[in-house]
């Protein structure tokens, strides 16, 4: 917008030159009065171009001699914008500006935004030690240091907080009558194998003690099916994790690695012995860091506490509840998704590979790259 004669504002029009230059933008959370030393909080010219240029997220210290300063730190993200270079210009003696020149410098294509909170900071007793080599995280592994009695004793304490952001919680009240209690008061470990575990996998539990009274429940589901995730367990069996916890031990075992990992297996069923079991693998499907996820489940329609909306299926309509999400293959509605999936039916290799089961060896990063799509286009629609 500018000021005619008029003294009334109309658009400019700018014209984009297509040569321009990609650009990138920190937020910097503060007043900058000097460029050099909000650089220097933030690592050096080299630091930001490191972290640019990389996966890296970007770190900022506002003291950056102190070697116990907490950072804030900020993924990449994508942004939308263009740098302008504005003139205004008026003769001397004249109260009204001539017409602005206006410049596009660039476009800015990504963006650093610091979101997170500076509460949990260490402060060493002495100001020199803040500088000192010998307080250092590193200078732990000196020995010698450690016996220096000259050296007063400060060892940095280990993460005060995982988060650095406010999150949402929701209290509730839970209500349980002393039979609920009494049917998971009890839970032994599930059987566990590795995915190169010679041998057949278990076939029975080892205890003879009576199944708990959601044994019958569970067990149909297991018939049914012989691989479940938690979420889809649960959801199929109408009843909260805790209610049918103590019946797993009598029902089913796990791997710990592999494409069935998390996974809940029936007694006696091996998947790497059957390639129709592709469609009971395992993969997880994170939210990209460019989404907020406390927006994201703001903006989405709202879901009660309860079994009936449990979200165990992945869809290109929907932002996942948590950052990290476990979907069965079978579970991921989405034709072209499974059209990937079902590209090497009745061509499996004759040994289930570890990494990535009876899949091609690039299933699993189509399906989440597909799914990163989804989800960026989905926070798009809900402007988030």
């Amino acid at each position: 917008m500018e000021e005619n004669e008029a003294g009334t504002n109309e658009l400019v029009t700018l014209t984009l030159p297509g040569n321009l230059d990609e650009l990138f933008c920190v937020e910097y959370p503060g007043n900058v009065q000097n460029v050099h030393n909000a650089l220097a909080t933030l690592g050096g010219e080299s630091s930001v171009a490191r972290a640019h240029h990389s996966s890296t997220p970007l770190g900022l210290k506002f003291r950056p001699d102190d070697i116990y300063c907490t950072p804030l730190t900020s993924p990449k993200e994508k942004a939308t914008g263009l740098v302008l270079k504005v003139k205004r210009r008026r003769k001397k003696g004249d109260t009204k500006w001539s017409k602005c020149e206006t410049e596009v410098l660039g476009v800015v294509g990504s963006k650093y935004e610091f979101k997170g909170m500076l509460d949990y900071q260490v402060f060493p007793p002495y100001e020199t030690m803040a500088t000192t080599r010998a307080y250092s995280t590193d200078a732990l592994h000196d020995i010698s240091l450690l016996k220096d009695e000259t050296i007063p004793p400060f060892v940095l304490p280990t993460p005060l907080t995982k988060q650095d952001r406010p999150l949402e919680y929701s209290y509730q009240t839970r209500y349980r009558t002393d039979i609920q209690k009494k049917s998971y008061s009890y839970s032994k470990p599930l059987k566990t194998i590795a995915f190169d575990h010679k041998g057949p996998v278990p076939s029975e539990p080892t205890d003879s003690i009576s199944p708990p009274s959601s044994y019958t429940r569970i067990h149909k589901l297991f018939e049914d099916c012989p691989v479940w995730t938690r979420n889809a367990l649960t959801f199929h069996a109408g009843v909260l994790f805790p209610t049918y916890k103590a019946a797993l031990p009598f029902i089913v075992y796990c791997f710990s690695n592999g494409p069935w990992k998390t996974a809940y297996i029936r007694f006696g069923y091996d998947p790497r012995e059957h390639p129709e079991a592709k469609l009971y693998q395992v993969i997880e499907l994170r939210v990209p860091r460019a989404i907020d996820l406390l927006d994201a489940i703001e903006h989405q329609p709202k879901k009660k506490d309860d079994v009936s909306n449990s979200n165990y299926t992945f869809s290109a309509n929907i932002i996942p509840p948590k950052r990290g999400n476990y979907y069965r293959l079978c579970d991921i509605k989405d034709d072209t998704m499974q059209q990937v999936i079902h590209s090497n039916d009745g061509k499996e290799k004759s040994v289930c590979n570890e990494e990535y089961g009876w899949c091609e060896a690039d299933t699993y990063g189509k399906l989440r790259e597909m799914a990163n799509k989804y989800m960026l286009a989905r926070a798009k629609e809900l402007n988030i």
